[in-house]
């Protein structure tokens, strides 16, 4: 921040010009000037000095701008996090939550935690995966938190767990993916990803490779498929 103030012209009589305070002749003696006339110099560029308290008033003002443009950023941050569908959770280095976008809040709310919607900041990530264990589609908790310590612990760049978690009416899926935070920061980010749609074009690939390996071994016959693009055949065990 630059802070600029007016300029004050103002005028100095002199008697003489300071600017020449002496003079030479051709042998280069030098003497005192020999005019004393009255000399009136222009002062500009310029201005008035400032005052103590007007120095720790401008200091307050730069802070509160500092601190309204640090507002802005977070809230542009946390703009982004609610952009998005994942649910993210900001962890610190000690697997506390930090922070979460509205993606986390809302999942929490449709699924019977609306404490946890509420009060998720300040909250350990080790706690929450404990609790889990034992529970309904809780078998991956302990891997879960496993590999977010890893990657705290920098033992993994990153991490990613694929782990089902069941609605009353619905089966889902969904997908875990570790981050580690860009220094200076320190952390972690957390995004689980609803991936139920592929986990069930997967289930029922493998359901229609297993009916068609039965249908063939029912009437002794077999496949074979030839993949152009690396020359490699396959065959079935018929």
């Amino acid at each position: 921040m630059i802070w600029f103030r007016r300029e004050r012209q103002y005028s100095i009589s002199w008697g003489g010009d300071p600017q020449h305070p002496h003079s030479a002749d051709e042998t280069g003696r030098v003497s005192p000037r020999k005019s004393f006339d009255l000399f009136l110099q222009e002062v500009k560029g310029q201005s008035l000095a400032w005052l103590p308290e007007e120095l720790v008033s401008a200091a307050e003002l730069v802070s509160l701008v500092e601190i309204e443009a640090l507002r802005e950023r977070e809230a542009f941050a946390q703009t982004i996090q609610n952009s998005m569908p994942e649910h993210i959770s900001v962890l610190d280095a000690n697997g506390v939550i930090v922070n979460v976008n509205d993606a986390w809040k809302q999942f929490a709310q449709d699924n019977d935690a609306p404490d946890l919607a509420q009060t998720s900041l300040g909250v350990s990530y080790r706690d929450v995966c404990a609790a889990a264990v034992g529970q309904p589609s809780g078998d991956e908790a302990g891997a879960a938190w496993a590999g977010i310590e890893a990657v705290l612990n920098k033992q993994l760049d990153t991490f990613s767990l694929d782990y089902p978690c069941d609605s009353p009416d619905q089966k889902r899926w969904f997908r875990m993916s570790v981050f580690p935070m860009i220094p200076p920061a320190v952390g972690v980010v957390v995004a689980h990803q609803n991936i139920t749609q592929r986990k069930q074009a997967e289930i029922a690939l493998a359901h229609s490779e297993e009916h068609l390996k039965a249908a063939q071994h029912i009437a002794s016959l077999g496949s074979w498929e030839w993949d152009v693009v690396t020359d490699e055949n396959r065959w079935s065990d018929q």
